[in-house]
């Protein structure tokens, strides 16, 4: 792998593990000053943005540990996606029609609820908003 490769390829690791991280100390309940606490009794760092990437999945290691479940979160987040794509359905002419025909053709399913590809669903919205 070049190392122009490898520096976007840890960028993306390393943008990923931060959403991760910031999306379970929300799950979690965890206010700033128990956060920064945690930051710095196990890496002396106070941002998880002066983390390294393995520091990162020590910390995310540690969430998990104490209850936090990402696939719960992301679960959260497909079903969001697809209630707002039945609601956005409801309010266009023909709209259970339209939608079953987008969902075959950007979610490459025959039903919504079988697509659980987060990015296909936003691009779902995104379609669904400028034929509004």
């Amino acid at each position: 792998m070049s190392t122009a490769a490898m520096t976007k390829y840890l960028a993306v690791k390393r943008s990923k593990c931060l959403a991760a991280i910031h999306c379970a100390k929300k799950d979690l309940g965890w206010d700033d000053d128990h956060y920064r606490a945690v930051l710095i009794g196990l890496f002396r760092k106070s941002s998880a943005g002066d983390l390294t990437v393995n520091e990162m999945k020590d910390l995310l290691d540690t969430m998990r540990r104490v209850g936090w479940n990402q696939k719960e979160q992301i679960d959260r987040q497909i079903n969001a996606l697809q209630y707002r794509a039945v609601e956005m359905a409801s309010e266009m002419k023909n709209g259970e029609a339209r939608l079953v025909g987008l969902v075959k053709k950007i979610c490459r399913v025959d039903r919504l609820e079988w697509c659980r590809d987060i990015g296909r669903l936003k691009k779902l919205l995104l379609v669904m908003e400028r034929i509004g």
